[in-house]
């Protein structure tokens, strides 16, 4: 039944892709993140549809009017730079065929950004990109934070199979991310109702977050739910509100999970931990020997660190600074820290730029709310390995288009200079022509 269904919705958007380009993005960003062919059962378990949204999109592009190169700004420049550098790395990789295939995936990850750069090339789409980018990730928050209240939070909650957040770790990072997106449609949605619905699923995605049982999870919600309450008009208020609602939450939770959550500070003890500590040094140790090109993608399938369960193959980076940093050498580090860095300070010129200016109220709460899914990404990802995972890479997209909107409406509103103005300027500055005459 969910195939059938899922087949129809695929078939649906075929005609409306090719009438429409930009709608293949969309498309492309609900598969790419949500994974729903992921959550059925039979024959459209394992298809590529987001291929095929993408081959679309580009054919229909080709055939369509309008521009054919996107808005550029500082950010989508950094990103070609970054995809140029870990190309270059890719030729000089140690484990050269386990590095393609990632730098396959990575390489279109950066392509798809750009031609969405070059579709979305107003705010109401715009909007419609954030829409689908925050829908396809909190539909696990909803979906989770129901399950944890369901089932007492004894099972966890995890993210779709076969994708960047399948593990618990790396869905609880991703559902803190869109909190702070679900935020901000509820404080610009023009519906009470619609504000209410997504109150009510940024409440679930925390919850779920909680479901997840991942103290890194937990430790980033902290994080970022200071740095909400911050962004509040009324602080005396939603402060103790929120400390209720998150010890009734806790109180909630089973023993297992506040037994896992109190380990956080006994890392010298706790065997995940030291396999980190032991596959951050050895990152440390390629990028000693290679400190400029790193040891390329997938470097780390060559460490075969033995740890008290036994030898894995081998560990991941469990760290996006020091998996960026071991593949790709420190230039790759400085790169990638500019992009995020980057997408925090974007965001805080797009609030100073935008505040007191009543049409772009819109664009001054993006900006103060999304850089705290940057820090987000930032505290979470500095325990896992999602580097190169889609969600960070549409926030910079995202967070580029909107600068670049708020760059272009304050273009637009600029009065120009009135004719008596212009008159009186021009016979002010007669007499210094006449003498230089």
């Amino acid at each position: 039944m969910r195939d059938i269904l899922l087949l129809s919705i695929v078939l649906g958007l075929v005609p409306v892709v090719w009438l429409r380009p930009h709608a293949g993005m969309l498309a492309y960003a609900w598969f790419s993140l949500m994974n729903p062919h992921r959550l059925t059962f039979g024959f459209t378990y394992g298809q590529p549809f987001a291929q095929g949204f993408f081959a679309l999109t580009l054919l229909s592009w080709l055939f369509a009017g309008g521009p054919k190169l996107p808005r550029m700004h500082l950010l989508l420049w950094l990103l070609l730079v970054f995809a140029l550098w870990f190309s270059l790395t890719t030729l000089f990789a140690w484990a050269p065929e386990a590095a393609f295939t990632k730098w396959d995936r990575a390489i279109k990850t950066v392509v798809v950004m750009m031609v969405t750069a070059a579709l979305v090339t107003d705010l109401a789409r715009w909007r419609q990109l954030l829409l689908v980018v925050t829908l396809s990730i909190a539909f696990f928050g909803v979906k989770g934070g129901l399950w944890t209240l369901l089932t007492g939070g004894h099972y966890l909650v995890w993210g779709p199979p076969e994708s960047w957040i399948t593990d618990n770790n790396a869905i609880a990072v991703a559902l803190v991310m869109v909190i702070p997106l679900l935020l901000y449609f509820a404080e610009t949605a023009s519906r009470r109702l619609s504000r209410l619905a997504f109150l009510a699923a940024a409440g679930l995605t925390a919850v779920a977050v909680l479901g997840t049982h991942s103290r890194g999870g937990l430790l980033t919600l902290a994080v970022c739910g200071f740095l909400l309450w911050l962004r509040t008009d009324l602080r005396l208020l939603t402060g103790p509100s929120i400390l209720a609602c998150l010890g009734l939450a806790i109180a909630f939770m089973p023993e297992e999970w506040l037994a896992r959550m109190e380990t956080i500070g006994q890392y010298e003890q706790d065997a995940s931990a030291n396999m980190r500590f032991a596959a951050w040094s050895w990152g440390l140790q390629v990028v000693a020997e290679r400190p400029v090109l790193g040891g390329g993608f997938m470097v780390y399938t060559l460490n075969g660190i033995e740890h008290a369960r036994g030898t894995l193959n081998y560990l991941n980076a469990h760290s996006i600074y020091f998996e960026v940093l071991a593949e790709h050498g420190w230039p790759g580090l400085a790169l990638f820290l500019a992009l995020l860095v980057g997408g925090i300070l974007t965001a805080r010129r797009i609030v100073r730029d935008s505040r007191g200016v009543p049409e772009l109220g819109w664009a001054e709460r993006f900006g103060a709310l999304v850089q705290v899914s940057f820090v987000a990404f930032a505290t979470g990802g500095a325990l896992l390995t999602l580097a190169f995972y889609d969600l960070f890479y549409y926030l910079v997209l995202l967070t580029a288009l909107a600068r670049i909107e708020v760059r272009e409406a304050l273009a637009r509103q600029r009065p120009a200079l009135p004719d008596a103005t212009a008159s009186r300027l021009l016979d002010l500055a007669a007499p210094a022509r006449a003498e230089r005459a």
